[in-house]
């Protein structure tokens, strides 16, 4: 399910149940045409069920192609289940990003975390 608004053209893609490895190629698919139909992303995450390493990557995947787009992506409504595979996964940053040239916005940043 997705929302757009079209004054500032940043979309919003839900995403519910499970997301896994399993469900890989469609959720590749929903990401690669949100972003390139918009000039921005909001994830609500409320209704992910269990994450798995798989989704945690296509979500950074997601974010350095926006980013290197110019485009915005934020993560939003972070479920319980997505914040244990992000701590699970040793995802979380302190300070530090993956050295993707997203450091000032990186999604695994504590301070970003925190504001979800």
């Amino acid at each position: 399910m997705s929302k757009k608004d079209k004054a500032s053209e940043v979309m919003e893609l839900s995403f519910e149940g499970e997301v896994t490895i399993q469900k890989a190629v469609e959720i590749k698919l929903q990401l690669v045409t949100a972003l390139e139909s918009s000039g921005g992303l909001v994830l609500n995450l409320q209704e992910v069920s269990m994450a798995d390493l798989t989704f945690l990557q296509l979500l950074c995947s997601a974010h350095r192609t926006a980013h290197n787009s110019g485009k915005s992506m934020r993560l939003t409504n972070v479920s319980e289940a997505v914040d244990s595979a992000v701590n699970m996964a040793g995802f979380v940053r302190d300070n530090m990003s993956c050295g993707q040239g997203c450091s000032d916005n990186c999604l695994w940043l504590e301070d970003q975390a925190k504001t979800k």
